[in-house]
């Protein structure tokens, strides 16, 4: 077996390793929400559980995750809460991109943007929002409409404004206290760079990723996935490369 497959292997065990721990410590994390929202009388904290349920359900239960966004933007638009409906409206992209519904992916993105610029609520610093969440402190409230909206534009190949909105939310990041979404936003840039080929670039963003993932004992099995990526497609371009050098066709 050559290097290059033993690293590609080795990362694949590392990416099924993570997703059974993320998996343990969704299902805790889902229990949890689930029984704030059944004892709480607090509308603000209903909004912030249901839509703690909305991104924990994002992956392996799409319909769940619509289910609380809604109701989380519902309640939000009801007591003409602001700051929950940016958020909902944000989280909802996630759903709403699983489903393969681009156009209401970007529709909720928009939204959800240009709320938070009409009542200059880029950034919150609500601090009964991190209990939900350790994204939720300082939380850049549109931050996840920008990352699913660069998704989307990654889905469509359209590299170049899947790369600026990403760069939107690693700015407003870096301008505040803390970056909570900073990993997200180094991640998602690192796969538009890897679906563009620009490899180099796409191991420095992930890579970055992983540093502050790890800092934070928080595991992200798509990080690992787009660094085997890397690592494969980096392979084959030097196998391709040595081949041309020595004059003859790849295998």
């Amino acid at each position: 077996m050559t290097e290059m497959k033993i690293k590609i292997l080795n990362l694949t065990v590392l990416l099924l390793l993570v997703s059974g721990a993320c998996y343990a410590q969704t299902k805790e994390e889902v229990d949890s929400l689930k029984s704030i929202l059944a004892t709480t009388k607090d509308d603000t904290t209903k909004i912030y559980a249901q839509i703690g349920l909305c991104n924990r359900y994002r992956v392996g239960n799409n319909d769940s995750s619509m289910f609380y966004g809604q109701q989380a933007l519902k309640l939000a638009r009801k007591i003409d809460y602001i700051p929950g409906q940016i958020l909902a409206l944000a989280f909802l992209t996630g759903p709403a991109r699983q489903q393969g519904d681009y156009p209401k992916t970007l529709e909720l993105g928009f939204k959800a943007i240009q709320l938070a610029q009409e009542h200059h609520l880029e950034r919150s610093k609500d601090v009964k929002m991190a209990k939900f969440d350790f994204a939720f402190q300082t939380y850049v409230l549109a931050g996840p409409a920008l990352t699913n909206m660069a998704e989307v534009y990654i889905n469509l190949k359209d590299y170049p404004k899947a790369i600026n909105s990403i760069h939107q939310l690693i700015s407003l990041e870096l301008a505040g206290p803390s970056d909570p979404g900073l990993p997200y936003g180094y991640m998602i840039i690192g796969e538009a760079y890897l679906l563009s080929n620009q490899l180099d670039s796409a191991s420095y963003y992930e890579k970055k990723a992983v540093k502050i993932f790890e800092k934070r004992n928080y595991n992200e099995p798509a990080v690992y996935q787009y660094l085997g990526e890397i690592a494969m497609k980096s392979g084959i371009t030097e196998h391709t490369l040595h081949s041309k050098c020595r004059g003859s066709d790849p295998d």
